[in-house]
């Protein structure tokens, strides 16, 4: 697997939350539609696990696919995503490639996502949007208790 270097989306917020709490909201079947798009994952969480990512697109259901590529618990996760809609082959160079990381700084977490492998600099600033409203989410979510 090769991650460029040249398009890497990386951003960071601060939680104010342990590590365990943010790491339950990224994993949680319940909190993962609310901050990832409505969309359901599943999967067993081990390192080479796939996920099925479903839900409702436009009264549409669907179904993409990705794996769990490595994890480390309370750490990150480094996952892969593809959706067969895409006017792409299915080979491992057209998966997008995502890392949520959770670091402990203080009292608070660090929750970082990125996202690599951006064919142009368009898609890769087309993504910023979606990338703060995950990062606001979790955070709102870790933060509610």
């Amino acid at each position: 697997m090769i991650l460029s270097k040249r398009f890497t989306y990386t951003k960071s917020t601060f939680v104010n939350a342990p590590v365990a709490r943010v790491w339950a909201v990224l994993t949680d079947p319940i909190c993962i539609p609310k901050f990832y798009f409505g969309m359901d994952w599943k999967t067993d969480w081990q390192k080479g696990s796939s996920i099925v990512f479903s839900g409702d697109h436009d009264h549409q259901y669907f179904e993409d696919k990705g794996n769990i590529l490595d994890i480390e618990k309370e750490k990150f996760i480094l996952f892969n995503y593809f959706n067969p809609e895409w006017e792409e082959e299915d080979l491992p160079e057209n998966y997008k490639v995502f890392r949520f990381e959770v670091e402990a700084k203080n009292n608070e977490t660090i929750f970082t996502v990125f996202e690599y492998n951006f064919i142009n600099e368009e898609a890769f600033a087309s993504i910023k949007v979606k990338w703060d409203s995950v990062l606001y989410t979790v955070k709102q979510e870790a933060e509610k208790k």
